[in-house]
């Protein structure tokens, strides 16, 4: 964007400080650092965690202990789809084991905080500018999540955000460098972001270019080898399960379908993803689209458009690469989410701060950012007591009764596999080679074969088991039924009852926000029987 005479991002310059300026700048930057962890203490309190990240951390913790990097230890499959970031938690909990989990989101927001650092400083004019956009992006609610959530995304938005700062800056290419050789080991769709930016930089510096290029090759050579000595294949295995389980359809109809649902439907640009939020989708998209018109007419350089280009085009081309592949979660879409928000925020604080209302205009956007957060609270509040506690208190319920011997079957592989210590084999095949084998046999009964072949000790299923039907829609027969029943007995129902966790009726609303299911646990019965 536009350039005043003290300061460009394009060329990365600024007038020299005087020591008085530097001291100031230094501690602005500290308190918004301040301001930026300060402000994640309500999230972190209500343990607000996604579900995938258990099956990270129980991998991570058998690396740790036992030197084995796999979800079921002893069986060179570890679930994960990330090949640097379970190191990472790894680390962090040989390093304090009763704090893993709250190490792995400080570890989070230092990363966020690190990438709306990036991101601000090359997207603006100012330095006063800077530390607000930075502020406001790092506070943002899809920065929040990301951080929160004990996922790899900050990592991967941490090697974005220095690979666009190396872009919009000269003499940066071992920035460069080194983030595009990072984006590969953190998450393999990553690739594609690594790619789009080496050829962004073949417009700006061919040399840098050349050497993003090789770095590139060096991570996919890097990720090819890590995975196939941790899993003894070269691609990873969620990502084979997956496309077996959810067996997408790429037909030209429902491709449309999805990305409509993408961009109009349940729109992944949405600052949060609230269900009170949906029919704003097509609105916020019209926002984006705007803020990235009005950066291109403030820009003033070549670099600068070419830069702003590439964000529009990661933006659009990843989520795009994701409709047309069908297996698509709302979490794959934030790092596209938080690019788009960066120039939004930038864009919109260049207007503020230049307008003779800026006062007032400052002022309506705090409202509207106090008014997101809290939305986003309310959702980690809801999330976190039917994750945690309501689905965890399954995984200890499974603990005590089994006293950690056992074999457990189920679709959600991440809380309850966590906190029961069980080997587990899930329905989707992400923990474990054994289901993926029996739904390639066999898409349709592949269930009930399993059991019948594997006889789990214990197998935990949704509601929709009350008649017989699996998550994937399949009905055991009548012959199937007396089977089960033979063999397998009912041990507990839960239902979740949100007055259970807290006596505030407003907070009881809140916690009633999302999916409720009933869980069934069956348990084998014993030969005698």
């Amino acid at each position: 964007m536009s350039s005043p005479p003290t300061y460009s991002p394009a060329i990365g310059r600024t007038d020299a400080q005087s020591f008085p300026e530097l001291v100031q700048s230094v501690w602005l930057a500290w308190l918004v650092l301040a301001l930026i962890v300060l402000l994640r203490i309500p999230f972190l309190l209500v343990h607000p965690l996604q579900e995938d990240a258990y099956i990270t951390f129980r991998a991570a913790r058998h690396l740790a202990e036992y030197g084995d990097f796999s979800f079921n230890l002893h069986q060179h499959f570890p679930g994960t789809t990330s090949l640097l970031y379970p190191l990472v938690v790894a680390a962090i909990d040989l390093f304090s084991r009763s704090y893993m989990v709250l190490g792995v989101q400080l570890f989070g927001t230092l990363c966020i905080a690190g990438a709306c650092w990036f991101i601000a400083r090359a997207l603006c004019d100012s330095p006063a500018e800077q530390q607000v956009v930075w502020l406001l992006t790092a506070c943002w609610p899809i920065a929040l999540v990301m951080s929160y959530s004990g996922m790899e995304t900050p990592l991967l938005a941490l090697a974005l955000g220095v690979a666009i700062f190396a872009l919009a800056r000269e003499c940066h290419w071992t920035l460069f460098a080194a983030s595009i050789l990072l984006l590969p080991l953190i998450r393999p769709d990553a690739i594609a972001y690594a790619f789009i930016l080496c050829v962004a930089m073949f417009l700006i510096d061919r040399r840098a270019a050349v050497r993003g290029a090789f770095a590139l090759a060096v991570g996919c050579g890097l990720f090819l080898l890590g995975t196939r000595i941790t899993t003894g294949r070269f691609l990873p295995t969620t990502a084979r399960a997956k496309e077996i389980a959810y067996h997408p359809d790429h037909g030209a109809a429902a491709v449309a379908d999805r990305i409509r649902d993408l961009f109009l439907g349940h729109s992944f640009l949405l600052p949060t993803p609230s269900n009170y939020l949906l029919k704003l989708s097509p609105l916020v998209l019209v926002l984006i689209v705007g803020a990235f018109f009005l950066a291109f007419r403030y820009a003033q350089s070549r670099r600068e458009r070419i830069v702003l280009a590439t964000l529009a085009f990661a933006t659009i081309a990843i989520p795009l690469a994701y409709a047309y592949g069908g297996v698509l979660f709302s979490w794959y879409l934030y790092p596209a989410n938080w690019i788009a928000t960066a120039v939004a925020i930038a864009v919109l604080v260049r207007i503020v701060s230049r307008h003779r209302f800026r006062v007032t205009g400052m002022m309506l956007l705090a409202v509207i950012w106090i008014g997101l957060v809290f939305m986003q609270w309310t959702k980690a509040l809801a999330a976190s007591t039917q994750d945690y506690h309501y689905r965890g208190d399954i995984g200890r319920y499974l603990a005590t009764i089994s006293h950690g011997q056992g074999t457990l079957f189920l679709e959600p592989a991440g809380l309850i596999p966590y906190f029961s210590g069980l080997y587990t084999d899930d329905e989707i095949g992400l923990v474990s080679s054994r289901v993926t084998d029996y739904t390639q046999r066999d898409p349709d009964a592949w269930w009930f074969d399993y059991v019948v072949s594997e006889h789990p000790d214990y197998i935990v299923e949704r509601q929709s088991f009350d008649q017989y039907r699996t998550i994937e829609g399949y009905t055991l027969t009548p012959h199937q039924q007396r089977w089960f029943n033979a063999h397998y007995q009912l041990l507990r129902r839960v239902h979740y009852v949100p007055a259970t966790y807290h006596p505030s009726p407003f907070l009881q609303k809140i916690l009633a926000m999302g999916p409720l299911e009933d869980y069934l646990i069956y348990g084998r019965r014993s030969p005698v029987q």
